[in-house]
């Protein structure tokens, strides 16, 4: 059990994702959505190539820094779609400019692209946190008679907060105890860094399962509206 969670349980919440827009692009086809939807698909690849090649012990670093670039993208230009005034718009494209800006000048002029980029995380983290809290903003500063729950985006945003407010630390964190535990190679500090990746897939598996309730929820609620 705790294998399937540190290696497979990643590539697993991906899919549950691609199912939960799936569903929704059936009541909306816009092109945000559409971007999310390329993204967990190629999310879902990715790691579960990665997943296995852990096993072989070949690096899979490379997938984790280059999904970072699609996740930035992807999610910075679905919260610009999704919010509505110029501020918030134009907050959204700021953080996302120098969360991409730094992507560019750590992987490709420092050329660290084959290590895992903390920081990178982090900017994606603390974008998805800013445009969060301003779409919360947005909803009950414009109160319609559609019940928030109702709303595919509520429950988005609500599975991004529970993922990325609760991976935080660990993303802030993770390179360095990699580097600390690379020094020292002890099998229960490896264990241990495995176990802490784990607890970052368990916030990714909750947010997932989230946004599938959501998905599924408005799609039936919307249904006899």
């Amino acid at each position: 059990m705790i294998r399937f969670i540190t290696n497979f349980l990643e590539p697993f919440s991906y899919l549950i994702y691609v199912i939960a827009v799936s569903i929704r692009l059936t009541k909306d086809q816009s092109l945000q959505l559409k971007m999310l939807l390329v993204f967990y698909l190629v999310a879902t690849a990715l790691m579960t190539d990665a997943s296995f090649k852990v096993f072989t012990q070949v690096t899979n670093l490379w997938a984790y820094n280059s999904l970072l670039l699609m996740a930035l993208l992807a999610i910075g230009f679905y919260y610009f779609n999704v919010l509505i005034t110029k501020v918030k718009k134009g907050t959204a494209l700021l953080f996302l400019a120098i969360a991409v800006l730094y992507f560019i000048v750590h992987n490709f002029i420092f050329k660290k692209f084959s290590e895992l980029d903390s920081i990178g995380l982090v900017l994606l983290s603390v974008l998805v946190a800013v445009c969060s809290f301003m779409f919360f903003h947005q909803i009950l500063s414009n109160v319609k008679e559609a019940k928030i729950f109702y709303d595919f985006n509520f429950w988005l945003t609500s599975g991004y907060m529970v993922y990325y407010l609760g991976s935080f630390f660990i993303f802030l964190y993770y390179n360095y105890f990699t580097h600390k535990i690379a020094s020292t190679r002890r099998p229960e500090d490896i264990e241990l860094l495995n176990i802490l990746w784990g607890v970052h897939n368990v916030f990714l598996f909750l947010g997932a399962v989230i946004t599938l309730f959501g998905s599924l929820w408005t799609t039936y609620r919307n249904r006899f509206r």
